[in-house]
């Protein structure tokens, strides 16, 4: 069928526009699948409701665009269309940091991320660690407002009041015989790099995903896909030791995985992909089914959403809706560069935005030496006049400046 139910009986189905994904072309088969479906995905979206340059900033007069909510939505709209021409039911799912990245997020703490999202159809969502930046009860409205499945596996909210029963460790979905399990993991790092609260704990997310897929075959064949916001090296490590997990839709690193990464697992070949960042590209994964739900072939298309994609209207009017409240904020130039500032390598080495901030902070509080964290650092800054909403963007967190004296 081009249809695909969720175990509740909600129907997932596709959006009647043209096609942006054509579909991938699959190698023969082997053996004769029983079932087909395709898995549409996106991750570290960061609350990047408008269109982005290619440095992930927000979009100016002059220079390449790309993503957007409102472009996004129309790539999900024209991937589900081909998907469904194709007769493979699709599913929309978020790899999660969804939050943190821009006023939209600092100013409206999830709620405009929740409302785009049930726009584009999201079906199931992992949380990221930035999902927890604002606390638990930020989160708790999030998913009051999200009406679609969060998950995590390896998380225990028993003792958080704010979010105890709301999270969900798994999602199933059902086409016909065929089973597909989808289960949420975050990174152990959660409790160090954002603000989780003293009431959740974080679990071994490799313990979580055995117990997800025992779970899943003890009611019969089925297909397990991790929505993992683990990073890529931890991805690859889960899926060469864990047994049946048959894919992985990974976030957290940032990275354009195509095609497919493929890791040998315990029992079977595990295939990983990732689709950058920033809404700049949207995934599709194909996968052929067998009767015991392993996966007989698959193919990937992974599309960039570039200024050549029309916006869509009704997600367009949620974003200028939850900007208006912004606009004097971040239209205010706070100062003025005679060249930009860029991230390129500040991961690896000394990076004009890495210095211009060190020095920044050392000057502010008087010291002798200053630095920063390269991740606390988010986006670039752009030549001539800087504007509080450019500089939001490039430091989203409510960071503070702590000076040490050393003898």
């Amino acid at each position: 069928g081009s249809e695909m139910c969720i175990e509740t009986g909600r129907v997932l189905a596709g959006l009647p526009v043209s096609a942006l994904l054509a579909s991938p072309a699959l190698r023969p088969a082997r053996a004769q699948s029983v079932s087909r479906v395709a898995l549409l995905h996106l991750n570290d979206f960061h609350s990047r409701h408008e269109p982005i340059a290619a440095s992930g900033a927000t979009c100016r007069a002059g220079e390449a665009c790309f993503g957007g909510s409102a472009r996004i939505a129309t790539a999900i709209a024209q991937a589900r269309e081909a998907a469904r021409a194709d007769q493979r039911p699709a599913l929309l799912l978020e790899a999660g940091d969804s939050f943190m990245g821009s006023l939209f997020f600092s100013h409206h703490e999830g709620l405009a991320e929740a409302a785009v999202q049930r726009a584009w159809g999201v079906q199931g969502f992992a949380l990221g660690n930035h999902e927890f930046d604002k606390g638990p009860a930020t989160l708790a409205r999030y998913i009051e407002m999200a009406a679609f499945p969060v998950l995590c596996a390896n998380l225990d909210a028993t003792a958080e009041p704010a979010l105890a029963g709301r999270v969900l460790p798994t999602v199933t979905f059902r086409n016909g015989p065929a089973r597909l399990v989808v289960v949420g993991l975050v990174t152990t790092d959660t409790p160090v790099i954002s603000s989780p609260g003293p009431n959740l704990r974080v679990t071994d997310p490799a313990e979580a995903a055995e117990r997800a897929v025992w779970a899943a075959r003890r009611e019969g064949p089925a297909t397990v896909v991790l929505l993992s916001h683990l990073g890529l090296a931890e991805d690859e490590r889960l899926a060469a030791q864990v047994p049946g997990v048959d894919a992985i839709i990974g976030g957290h690193t940032h990275l354009r995985i195509a095609p497919p990464r493929l890791v040998e697992g315990p029992d079977r070949p595990v295939l990983i992909v990732q689709a950058g960042a920033f809404g700049r590209f949207l995934g599709r994964l194909d996968l052929d089914l067998a009767a015991d739900g392993t996966v007989l072939h698959h193919a990937q298309a992974m599309a960039e959403l570039d200024a050549a994609l029309a916006e869509d209207a009704a997600v367009a009017a949620i974003v200028a809706e939850y900007a208006g409240p912004l606009e004097a904020v971040r239209r205010a130039v706070v100062g003025r560069l005679p060249e930009a500032f860029t991230l390129e390598g500040c991961r690896e080495q000394p990076c004009a935005m890495g210095n211009f901030v060190a020095e920044a902070m050392r000057r502010a509080v008087g010291a002798e030496i200053g630095w920063s964290n390269a991740g606390a650092l988010r986006t670039s800054l752009p030549a001539g006049d800087v504007t509080r909403g450019d500089t939001l963007a490039a430091f989203p967190f409510g960071n503070t400046v702590a000076r040490l004296t050393l003898r």
